[in-house]
C-alpha cells in the first residue's frame, strides 16, 4: 500500500536532499573570457579541496554533455571542439593551481574523461591536460627531456575496423545464426 507524503514531509525531505546536494554538487557556468571563468571556479569552496589517500578530488568531462551536432543530435555524438575544451580544463588546473606548482593535476586528483565511445580522440582529450607538465618538463636537462621522450613512447594501437567493441559501422558481430532445420517453418501455400 502506498502512502502518499503530507505537504510539509515532502518539504522536508526536499529540504534534505537539496542541503546534500548543495554539499557535494557546484554548478559554475561558463563565462565568456577564460580569467572570468578561472575566478568562478576560483570562488567555488570546492576550487580549494586537495586529494589526499583518505579522499581523492575528481575532475569529470563528458563529451556528449559538451554541446549538441548539428545534424541528428538524437543519433550522433556530439563533436568535440578542441578550442572551448582546452580553455574549459586551463581554466580548471589553474583555479586549482597551488602555489609554486604548475597548472597540472596535483596528486589526489583524478580526471574521469569520457570520449562518448569515439575513436581517435585520445590525443585531442589528453593534451590540454599535459600542456603543464611539458612546459615544466623543457626548462629541465636535456636528460629529463630523453627520459620523458622514452617514458611516452609506446606502441601505436592497430585500428581494427571489425572490432566488437566500435560503434562505427553496419556489422553486426557476436550473433549466433541457428541451423535452418531448427527453425519453425510452414509452406508458404498454408501462410495464406
Amino acid at each position: 500500500m502506498e502512502e502518499k507524503m503530507s505537504k510539509h514531509e515532502a518539504e522536508e525531505w526536499r529540504q534534505h536532499m537539496l542541503k546534500n546536494l548543495r554539499a557535494q554538487i557546484r554548478f559554475v557556468s561558463d563565462k565568456k573570457s577564460a580569467a572570468e571563468l578561472e575566478q568562478a571556479i576560483k570562488d567555488c569552496p570546492f576550487a580549494k579541496l586537495q586529494g589526499d589517500p583518505t579522499g581523492l578530488v575528481l575532475l569529470h568531462f563528458d563529451v556528449k554533455k559538451f554541446g549538441e551536432p548539428a545534424t541528428r543530435p538524437d543519433l550522433r555524438i556530439t563533436p568535440l571542439r578542441d578550442g572551448p575544451y582546452t580553455r574549459l580544463v586551463r581554466a580548471v588546473l589553474t583555479a586549482r593551481q597551488l602555489e609554486g606548482c604548475p597548472a597540472t593535476l596535483q596528486t589526489g586528483d583524478v580526471a574521469v574523461i569520457l570520449d562518448g565511445g569515439k575513436k581517435g580522440s585520445k590525443l585531442k582529450l589528453l593534451t590540454p591536460w599535459k600542456e603543464g607538465t611539458q612546459k615544466e618538463a623543457k626548462k629541465g636537462s636535456k636528460q629529463e627531456d630523453e627520459e620523458e621522450q622514452d617514458a611516452e613512447a609506446e606502441p601505436a594501437e592497430e585500428e581494427d575496423e571489425d572490432d566488437p567493441r566500435s560503434s562505427t559501422g553496419d556489422l553486426i558481430q557476436g550473433v549466433a545464426v541457428p541451423a535452418i532445420s531448427d527453425e519453425w517453418s510452414i509452406p508458404w501455400r498454408e501462410k495464406k
